[in-house]
């Protein structure tokens, strides 16, 4: 519930950002491909974050690592105050350490019950 109310408000952030960019008499070609570069960034960044924030709600809560979240929320602020590069490299932190999350839910499954070690089967 609570990455979802943090996409939320992040979209709702972002939207406003859009809302009040103001490019009114710039009108150069350099300027249009920079802005251009830069939604090409933030477009990649948002998709990056929604990947990470997906690939985390696939894995039982009880298996989420203690500073996961926080990476997010990083990311997150990072997107907001336009350093792209710094977001993708902190989504992609989360959604590789989403994978290992994974690996670790799958090992529990298949070895372990109720928190003690499986039997072996003779």
């Amino acid at each position: 519930m609570k990455i979802k109310y943090f996409i939320f408000i992040l979209l709702l952030t972002l939207t406003l950002i859009n809302c009040t960019n103001d490019n009114s008499g710039d009108s150069t070609l350099v300027s249009e491909n920079k802005n251009k570069s830069l939604s090409d960034h933030s477009i990649k960044a948002k998709k990056v974050l929604d990947d990470a924030i997906n690939s985390l709600n696939n894995i039982a809560e009880e298996f989420h690592w203690r500073d996961t979240h926080l990476i997010i929320q990083e990311s997150q602020t990072a997107l907001l105050e336009g350093q792209y590069v710094l977001s993708i490299e902190l989504a992609e932190k989360v959604i590789h350490q989403s994978k290992l999350m994974k690996e670790q839910q799958e090992y529990a499954k298949n070895n372990w019950q109720s928190l003690v070690p499986k039997k072996e089967k003779k």
